[in-house]
């Protein structure tokens, strides 16, 4: 009869969609090394870009009104600043963006769709909100160039999370010993205060600085001490592999790149330094919500579903 033909029509479309849906998931996410290549490859751009970033900054430093890589105006500002036919106060529409991504994280923990740690990525996002908040209050800049002992304190707490979460990484990953691990985050902590307390020394950077030395603290101990040959190697890089995740990164780094080196030529007029924290919303809400939680990766070829 008719109705059986379109019930056995919608029941084999239905099982064609869902084998379609697990394999799509399982290409996404199964360990191999060429998935862990590619892991390797998205940390690597990622620190030869801040890397670039910051060589090329310390340079312009020295002639800020006539810099020969980053744009005038941001380093007149530490921002890109938006044109006023995007947004009118850059520094407020990023505060509404992280005040909304603050509150659908504490959404999504009071549902009990994600674990506690979405309480601590809405305090990041509530903490940003602040900071982009108090900016649109004031000018961006200061006539006093020298950062002052309470705010290098304030800093030097910021720029921990880098090395200690490295560090955390390495200890549980096996690469490091928890002596070395904590010599290390010590070690690169006192380099990244140094480096901002007497070259830079401006707090209107701040938030650059913070933005740049924990990515290349987090991602240049993990590019150099995890490879993508070895199974452990391979199941450390693929535990949480995702293409959406892969994306996300690189909208990261692209972001980073693009603002400072090319602020006057286009970026002020698609949205600003709005467009660097769009990118980091998406990071961490594609790695929190859309990349699969319920695949354990053992090694190559051993895939376990919870």
């Amino acid at each position: 009869s008719l109705s059986g033909k379109i019930s056995y029509f919608n029941s084999a479309h239905t099982s064609r969609c869902a084998l379609l849906a697990r394999w799509m998931t399982e290409t996404m996410t199964v360990s191999t090394p060429r998935n862990a290549l590619i892991s390797w490859i998205v940390d690597a751009i990622g620190t030869i870009a801040v890397v670039v970033l910051l060589i090329s900054w310390l340079i312009d430093l020295q002639t800020p009104q006539q810099p020969s890589y980053l744009s005038k105006s941001f380093l007149q500002h530490g921002f890109c600043l938006s044109s006023p036919q995007i947004f009118e106060d850059t520094h407020f529409s990023c505060s509404l963006l992280d005040a909304f991504c603050g509150f659908l994280f504490i959404f999504s923990a009071v549902k009990g769709k994600m674990p506690s740690s979405s309480l601590g990525f809405a305090s990041y996002f509530f903490a940003h909100a602040y900071g982009h908040h108090e900016l649109s209050q004031k000018s961006n800049t200061r006539e006093d160039e020298m950062i002052k002992p309470d705010e290098m304190i304030t800093l030097a707490c910021i720029l921990a999370i880098g090395p200690w979460s490295s560090a955390s990484f390495l200890v549980k990953s096996k690469k490091m010993s928890n002596t070395s691990a904590n010599i290390f985050a010590t070690v690169t902590l006192a380099c990244l205060v140094s480096i901002y307390a007497f070259l830079i020394k401006n707090p209107k950077f701040g938030l650059l600085y913070i933005n740049i030395s924990i990515t290349i603290s987090a991602l240049l101990p993990k590019m150099l001490l995890v490879g993508f040959r070895s199974e452990e190697d391979v199941a450390l890089r693929t535990s949480g592999f995702h293409w959406a995740s892969v994306a996300s990164n690189l909208f990261v780094s692209c972001a980073v790149m693009c603002e400072p080196f090319f602020c006057d030529s286009f970026i002020k007029r698609i949205g600003g330094h709005f467009i660097f924290d769009l990118a980091l919303a998406i990071d961490v809400i594609v790695k929190t919500f859309m990349v699969p939680k319920d695949i354990e990766i053992h090694f190559i070829g051993k895939m376990k579903t919870k």
